[in-house]
């Protein structure tokens, strides 16, 4: 039995907001790295000061939050099971995990069901 591991595609929009938020993370970056030519427009906001003020710290809570947001944006909660193209289980349809008693009782009727069609064919 081949166990395999696959992505579920998420929608297609999450997609493109995704790899938005992954380009304005690398510009907004680079703005703070190049804020000191733009004194006048940076002292005019808090914020701006105290990144240009604090520029790693500043760069790196950008990397990371908008890591956790495209994390979001491309995660589906998907868990699907399926044996010889035959679907088992599927946790967008359920909306949970299976639990391990589920899990071994649907193997077991599936193995069950190919060694008795196994037995047809052969007699």
């Amino acid at each position: 039995m081949a166990v395999e591991g696959a992505n579920y595609p998420p929608h297609p929009a999450r997609q493109m907001i995704a790899s938005f938020l992954s380009v304005a993370k690398i510009v907004l970056i680079f703005g703070v790295i190049l804020m000191d030519r733009a004194a006048a427009i940076v002292n005019e906001y808090p914020m701006l000061v105290w990144c240009r003020e604090n520029k790693v710290s500043a760069c790196l809570i950008i990397f990371f939050l908008c890591n956790t947001i495209e994390q979001q944006l491309m995660a589906t909660g998907a868990f699907e099971i399926s044996i010889d193209g035959e679907h088992l289980w599927s946790k967008l349809q359920s909306g949970r995990l299976p639990a391990l008693a589920e899990l071994f009782s649907m193997l077991e009727e599936h193995v069950h069901s190919t060694e008795s069609t196994l037995q047809s064919v052969q007699s």
